[in-house]
Formats: structure tokens, sequence, C-alpha cells
């Protein structure tokens, strides 16, 4: 038996498989474990493409090579961990937190080239990379980092080992990355998919149809894409109210309170919770961070049957849907400012989800017609002629990001930055079409971006030293590699330009509304049309008479969350998603920490009251809470029935103390004494026991007598 055959052989034992399909047959045939050539596996879902890297990875691994696995999600980070369980009897798999000891490291695109670019060393001990869902170098933004984690494997000398589902140009990629190509028809997908329209443009009601046909043939479990937050949710709960009870809402609720660490549930997470108790779901970026996770978890395990989602599950989550159906085939693009058809390369994607043969042998993908021109773009969708795919760094934001990144990394000179550009698909792109029309010209592109970063500030030239960042371009970077957020960099320029014209440190609401104006992914989701309270009164004694949502977002943070409102009356009240409300103040009170760096910067005095808005903004809390906060296992809700304690009792008698929190605390402690006060304090107020209460007191006696 060949050394090939043997190593087959062994894999298909350890993962209990009786034989090859054609993908990896084909993969085979063409040289994947004979030769050292980079391949691009272009196979429907399902098809067999991860097994066919998976044989190359086993050969690396057998060779004493280590091996990364790119990803373009944090989210399929662990499901891909205990995929790969069966090599961890002889190898060490990490999921990216420890590089330098691992076998396999399995990491995001993004998680990876900055690794990669800061720290050299770490990439040469990698001989072998597998790039899954390569697709996505169709997305704006995760295309640009797989993109940019691409062009470092080459420039390393890594091989790689390309999957996609889908790939319109795939024989120029394939020219770009050196590759061999092998291409899967459709036909062999293990489960084929059976996909049709449904034509509700006559019905009065679309939904309540689709409801209908839904139950009535037994299509879940379904996955069902929504263009909108919003119609996500109504949906959802549109269904769940149709069906009987799936399990206990109590049982729900528990899980809820263990999941958000709070028991005052928003209006958002009540309906989540009444689908679920139906088995239904929605998914979308107005919950939080541990709530999608929980939906993914509950959906993976088949305990829920229908989850509405946004496009954001499009990508390479491994679900038991049996169905897809896609009900909007527009959606609003924020770039164009307008209603933008669904394009072919995410309705593959979506449609991908379907019919998964670890989960069952059945799929179905369904595309809802449901107005005047939908019926036109199902045949589009059908048709599969997929959109060419462009290198995302022509966006002149990400190709200056690019240009920092690489200074920001040690590539000062102009010929190692060049030398980046020229491995990208970029360039291969561009070189085509000089050939063409003769208009490209990468050198120039270069000096053009970094001479906008030089004239804004980020970089700045020194002749032979080459390129250094400047301290705007400094604090930036530092910032953007800290966070996964696509902030752009024309807000950091103009934060810079404010602290110039101000000349001093903002310390309240204003500066909270110019980071959510500025940076607009830190925006909330509004709940709907209606007004918050008092909105309207507050903005208009600050000229500002257009209410959107930078404005709703900086009200809700600043008298909501740092007034220690609870999330589910800053959802009633300030009319915003409170269920993501922590998320978003931890970004914004990232970038309070930006706007103290540039503030160091220009040998501004940082005053204690931005520290103190710091802290309030950091913990959700009012400024007399902000000490109590800090002491560990204190959190806000816990402070809040502190605050309430001495407002509505020791500032009234027989106590009448004044003055803030920590003052009448302190008063009491000096005319009453320490066990007196201890006393007072155990037991006296919802969750403070006898150790929270010491806590409390330990401060009160430190800052005493200070």
């Amino acid at each position: 038996m060949s050394k090939i055959q043997g190593i087959v052989k062994e894999l298909l034992q350890l993962k209990r498989i009786k034989k090859l399909w054609p993908a990896q047959e084909k993969a085979i045939q063409r040289g994947l474990l004979e030769t050292k050539d980079n391949f691009v596996i272009i196979a429907p879902t399902s098809a067999g493409k991860t097994l066919a890297a998976e044989l190359a990875m086993f050969q690396a691994l057998k060779q004493g090579k280590r091996v990364l696995y790119l990803l373009p999600m944090q989210a399929l980070i662990s499901e891909k961990v205990r995929e790969f369980n069966y090599l961890s009897t002889n190898y060490k798999v990490s999921d990216g937190s420890k590089w330098d000891e691992a076998n396999v490291v399995i990491a995001t695109f993004e998680s990876f080239y900055r690794a990669a670019l800061l720290n050299p060393d770490v990439v040469r001990g990698f001989g072998f990379a597998v790039v899954d869902e390569f697709h996505v170098l169709y997305d704006k933004f995760r295309g640009f980092s797989l993109e940019k984690a691409i062009t470092l494997l080459k420039l390393n000398g890594i091989r790689m080992i390309c999957l996609s589902a889908t790939f319109e140009d795939r024989r120029e990629v394939a020219g770009w990355l050196n590759a061999k190509l092998v291409e899967i028809p459709e036909e062999m997908r293990a489960i084929k998919l059976e996909q049709t329209t449904w034509d509700l443009s006559k019905e009065a009601n679309p939904m309540k149809k689709i409801y209908q046909e839904i139950t009535a043939k037994n299509l879940k479990p379904c996955l069902i894409f929504c263009s909108k937050k919003d119609s996500a949710r109504s949906r959802a709960l549109e269904l769940s109210r149709v069906l009987r009870e799936g399990k206990s809402r109590n049982e729900v609720t528990r899980i809820f309170y263990e999941k958000l660490g709070r028991q005052q549930l928003t209006q958002l997470e009540q309906d989540l919770i009444e689908c679920m108790a139906k088995r239904v779901a929605f998914h979308h970026s107005g919950l939080s961070s541990q709530l999608k996770a929980l939906v993914e978890e509950k959906f993976r395990s088949s305990e829920l049957d229908y989850l509405f989602a946004t496009t954001s599950l499009a990508y390479g989550v491994n679900f038991p849907a049996k169905t897809v159906i896609i009900c909007d085939l527009t959606f609003w693009d924020p770039e164009t400012e307008r209603q933008t058809d669904v394009p072919v390369y995410l309705y593959i994607q979506m449609a991908g989800r379907a019919g998964r043969p670890q989960f069952g042998k059945e799929g179905y993908v369904i595309i809802v017609a449901k107005g005047r021109g939908d019926a036109e773009r199902t045949k589009v969708y059908l048709e599969a002629k997929l959109e060419k795919a462009y290198s995302r760094i022509v966006h002149d934001d990400l190709f200056r990001k690019a240009i920092l990144e690489l200074v920001y990394s040690g590539r000062t000179k102009d010929d190692q930055i060049l030398d980046f550009f020229k491995a990208t698909f970029f360039n291969f792109q561009g070189t085509a079409t000089k050939e063409r029309l003769g208009k490209f010209d990468l050198q120039r592109n270069v000096k053009e971006h970094a001479q906008y970063l030089e004239d804004a500030g980020f970089l700045g030239y020194y002749g032979g030293a080459g390129f250094a960042l400047k301290d705007l371009g400094k604090v930036t970077l530092e910032f953007l590699f800290q966070t996964f957020v696509q902030h752009e960099l024309t807000p950091f320029q103009n934060l810079d330009k404010y602290l110039e014209e101000t000349k001093e440190m903002k310390t309240g609401f204003d500066i909270i509304y110019k980071l959510t104006k500025d940076f607009v992914e830190t925006n909330l989701s509004r709940t709907g049309r209606d007004k918050a309270r008092d909105i309207d009164d507050f903005f208009e004694k600050k000229g500002i008479d257009k209410l959107s949502a930078p404005e709703y977002t900086a009200y809700a943070i600043y008298f909501g969350w740092m007034g220690n409102f609870r999330e589910d009356v800053i959802e009633t009240d300030f009319k915003v998603y409170a269920s993501q409300i922590r998320d978003v103040a931890n970004e914004l009170f990232r970038l309070l920490e930006v706007y103290e760096a540039l503030a160091r910067k220009r040998n501004l005095t940082i005053p204690d009251k931005f520290e103190v808005l710091k802290d309030r903004l950091r913990h959700g809390v009012r400024e007399d809470e902000v000490p109590f906060v800090k002491l560990r296992g204190i959190e806000r809700d816990i402070v809040r029935g502190l605050y309430d304690f001495g407002r509505d009792t020791l500032a009234k008698p027989p106590f009448e103390l004044k003055g803030t929190l920590l003052e009448k605390l302190i008063e009491h402690y000096k005319k009453s004494g320490e066990r007196k006060t201890f006393t007072l304090l155990s037991g006296k107020i919802e969750h403070i026991g006898d150790v929270r209460a010491r806590k409390i007191v330990d401060l009160i006696k430190s800052k005493a007598s200070s």
C-alpha cells in the first residue's frame, strides 16, 4: 500500500467513513496528496470538500508540519474544534488562543492576519493552511480581512487549500493563488436541494400563508431569512402565537436569567422567551451576544423548529435545517442608501444552510415572491449566475487601513509596502485590467493613499527611514487592533480635530453624543417610531431637531444606562433595543480611551470628572454609585438598591443625612459606629448580605479616615 493510500485509509477509519466522495477523489486525482501545489476546491455545500482538505491536513501533520484552519467568524471556531476532536489523541488542536503550542490552530481570518502581521515568527512555524468559506471574498469587510490573510500566507510561502461553495471567477482566483482548481458540480451535492418559489403576491397576508404552509407541509426544522431585524422578531412572534406550547416558559426564563445575569428582562427578551417556549426563535444584532449564542446552540441541538434570522447566519454555520425560506429579496444598503436586490452569492449561501447530511436526508429552499418584481428576481437566483468578485481593498478607507497596518507592523519602507500589495487580489485583478485597458498603476495607488494619510495626520514620511505613524495613527491603530468593529478612519481624524478646537476634554453628554454620531457602528437599534421621553425638548435646547439613531443612542446611554436604569426600563422609556446596550457601552468606553489617549498626546489635562465619566459608562451607574460599583461582587443592579436606600431612607427621618451616597454613609459611620453601619446595610437592602455589607463598610472606613 502506498503512503497516500495509507493516509486515506487511516483518516477514513478515524472518522468512521466508509469511502471517499467524488470531491475527495477528484482532488486526489489532481495531485492533492502528491504535490505541494495550492488548491482551490469549489464544491456545493455538503459535497465533501472539507474532508478533501482534512486529507491534506492529516498528511501535513504526519510530516511534522503545523496546520492553520481559517474561518470567517468566531462563532464557527468551537464547532470546528469539536469536529476535529478525532485528532486530539495524537495532536493538539487549539481555538486560536495558543499559537505557539498547538499542532492545529483554528482561527478567524482577522485574528490570523493580526497575529501574522505583528509577529511573523508565529506564522513561520506553519507549513499548511486551509482557508474555509473562501466565498466571503464577496463580502466587503470579511472579504477585506480574507484577502489580507491570504496575502500573508502567500508571502510566507505557506501551502494552502481554499474551500468554497460558490465563486464565479474561479479560474481568476486560482490564478491569483497559483493553485490547481477542483470543481464539483451541483448534482454532486450529498443532499440535492429542491428549490421552489411561492408566489404570494396576491395574498392579503403573505406571512400568514407562509405559516400555514410550513406547518402543514412539515418543513421543520426551518431557517427563515429576513432582511430586517424587526421583521425577524415580528414574524417569529406571529408564528409562535399560532403554535401550541412546546416547553415551559418558566424553564426558558430561568435560562435567560442565568445567561444575562439579571432577572428584569426587556420586551425584546420576553418576546424571545415567548417564541422559544413554542420552539421558535429570532436572531439578529439587536440581541446581546449571550442570547445570540443561546439561540444558535438551541437550534443546533434541535430544540427549535423555526428560526427567523437576518443574513448574519448565512455563512458557514452547520444547522440542522431541513428547509430554508427566503422571505425578502431586497434589503437596505447603507452604502447606497437604497433598497438593493439580495446578491446571488448571498442567496446561494442562505440556500446552502438547508439539507446538511449530518442532520437529515432532505433539503428544501423556498423563495417567497411577495410583491411586484419578486417573480423576476427569483429567476436570477434559480439560475445561480454569480456576480463577479472584486478585491475589497479597492475601497479607499480599507486601502488606507492596510497601509497603516503595514507601517504599524514595521513595514515602513516604500518597497516593503509595495511588496505586500503586489501579492494581493487587488493587484492581480488590476494587472489584468491594465493589460486590457492600460490604466492600472499600483505604485501610484499606494503613493496617493499614503499621501492622503500624511495630509490627514496619520502618517509621516522621513526619507530613508520611510514612513512612521504619527500620534493619531498610533492611537487609531492600537484601538483598531483591539476591536473587531469596522470603524472608518475619518471619525478618528475628526476626534483629534475636535480636541484641537476645544483645547480641553469634555466630561459629559457632549462627548458621548459625538462618539455615537461619528462612530456610527456603535449605534443602538431603535425599537420603532415611538419617541423616547423628553428627547425632543432635550435636543431642541441643543439646536438639533432631526433625531435618528445617534441621538437616541447617546440619550439612552447617558440618561438610561449611565443613570442606572434597568435594561427593560431603558427599552420601554428610551425606545432602543437595550439587550445590546452593554456591548455598545463597552465599545464607547474604549472610544473614550481613544479620546483620552489623543488628549494626552496633545498634553491636555485629564480632569478627574473624565475618569468618573469613564467609570459611569463602563459600569452603567450614576456618579454617586461609582465608588461602590468598583467593589468586587457589587454590580449595577446591586448598587441601584443601595442608592435607593440612601435616597429613600438615609435622607429622611430619623437619619436626615445629606450629600452623596458615600457622604451619607460616612456620616452615619461617624455618628453610629462600624457595627451599627454594618447592621444597617446587611439584610436591609436586596442582594446585600454580610459579605457585601462588609466590603461597603470597609470602603466607608477607608474614606472616613482619609
